[in-house]
């Protein structure tokens, strides 16, 4: 299976909130849609402080699969 992971998709703060962040993930999506082939696997690690990233994400369909914790 093949994976695409999704990262350092980011908007400049000036600009939260006008759909730019769900344009590049869509785009990002559409990217791999029209070039690879089926089955793969879109996945990526959002904090869960990232609320907005987490609705994009989750506006798109995607669901949690893991949760990770990090210890020192």
């Amino acid at each position: 299976l093949t994976g695409f992971y999704g990262r350092y998709l980011t908007v400049a703060t000036r600009h939260a909130g006008q759909g730019y962040g769900r344009l590049l993930k869509q785009e990002a999506i559409r990217y791999v849609e029209q070039w690879a082939s089926p089955p793969y696997l879109f996945y990526s690690y959002i904090e869960r402080k990232n609320i907005r990233s987490l609705a994009i994400s989750t506006g798109e369909g995607f669901v949690d699969v893991a949760t990770l914790r990090t210890y020192l």
